[in-house]
């Protein structure tokens, strides 16, 4: 059991890193054409759910200064600002930069683009599904990221005393859920997706890989078994054979086992 005092802290420092509200990426619009900034803002509008523009700039000084001063998660920069470039601005800018997309007339700067480690690089004039593309993947990351963190956070506080994370805590749009891993039955993947199955037999999606999740949870007790389940050991009622291996949970849930799986899965549930 851990002391109030170090239940407060784990709670607090979890608190303080995922919020119970919803967190949109904050991003800023660099680009010395007044029109381009307009037509992006009317793009990135559409988005609202997941993005906020907090700012813009015309040039090298006002970029530098809002980027500084605002700190954006994201920024969509232009190359060419009269007689600087995106890349100066870059350059101008402590570590670590924000996340940083490239929105450029020109193809040919898109090689150095890469050399500076830019998430991506997009033509004007912006494609709308390139942008949402770019936009759902750059926050799936983030949340993914977020939760791993989060997770690492609450074990490392008390890990001396032996404090391992009993619950994983998942974003929705609007709030945060936490679920104990006593009452995770399996997380079913649904592509860069994954779907929590509980006791209560909630069905909860998250934006994050069925590799993230199992990297999040930190935990033996649950059995990665095929490419796109993760099961919880206590579950687990037993294994049926047959042409497709499968888990049989207590619930009647059948979980396909896959083939190249079968000898690890029956040597943990031994140990189990």
């Amino acid at each position: 059991m851990l002391s109030g005092v170090k239940l407060c802290c784990v709670i607090a420092g979890f608190s303080a890193l995922v919020p119970l509200f919803v967190n949109k990426l904050t991003c800023v619009i660099v680009d010395d054409q007044q029109h381009c900034v307009d037509d992006l803002s009317q793009q990135l509008h559409r988005h609202v759910h997941r993005l906020e523009l907090i700012g813009y700039a015309n040039g090298y000084t006002d970029a530098v200064n809002i980027i500084r001063t605002r700190k954006p998660d994201l920024v969509f920069l232009d190359v060419e600002l009269g007689g600087k470039t995106g890349f100066d601005v870059l350059q101008a800018l402590p570590k670590p930069h924000p996340i940083v997309v490239f929105v450029s007339a020109m193809a040919h700067y898109s090689l150095k683009a890469i050399k500076v480690n830019a998430a991506d690089y997009l033509l004007k004039p912006v494609s709308d599904t390139e942008l949402e593309d770019l936009i759902v993947r750059i926050s799936q990351e983030k949340q993914a990221r977020t939760n791993r963190e989060a997770t690492e956070l609450m074990a490392s506080l008390d890990i001396d005393a032996g404090f391992l994370p009993d619950r994983i805590a998942i974003r929705q749009t609007d709030s945060l859920k936490l679920i104990y891993y006593t009452d995770l039955v399996f997380v079913e993947a649904d592509s860069n997706y994954s779907r929590f199955h509980t006791t209560g037999k909630d069905r909860i999606t998250a934006s994050m890989t069925l590799k993230d999740v199992e990297e999040t949870l930190q935990s033996d007790r649950f059995l990665r078994c095929h490419k796109s389940y993760l099961v919880n050991r206590e579950f687990v009622d037993g294994v049926a054979g047959g042409t497709q291996p499968q888990l049989v949970l207590r619930n009647g849930i059948k979980i396909p086992i896959a083939r190249r799986r079968v000898k690890e899965v029956t040597q943990r549930l031994s140990q189990h």
